[in-house]
């Protein structure tokens, strides 16, 4: 990820979005991550609304997740990332 702020959901969001995916569960704004830019990158992700996205099989609620190496991150039900 590049440092800032990308963001994940739809190709039809109403804000364009960094990566689109088109899938079941998939909300037009998903989620967001945050990189600060450093070496290794710190990634934050938070979802937005009630996007259903898991980290480690657990789903993010209302906090935000501090992303480490091999972790695993679905987003909605068909879109696995590692």
């Amino acid at each position: 990820l590049r440092p800032g702020t990308t963001t994940v959901g739809r190709p039809d969001a109403s804000e364009a979005q960094t990566i689109k995916l088109i899938g079941l569960n998939m909300s037009k704004e998903h989620c967001v991550m945050v990189s600060d830019g450093s070496s290794p990158a710190k990634v934050a992700l938070r979802r937005v609304g009630n996007a259903r996205t898991w980290v480690n099989g657990k789903q993010l609620e209302e906090e935000e997740v501090v992303l480490k190496q091999n972790d695993r991150v679905l987003f909605g039900n068909n879109h696995l990332f590692r």
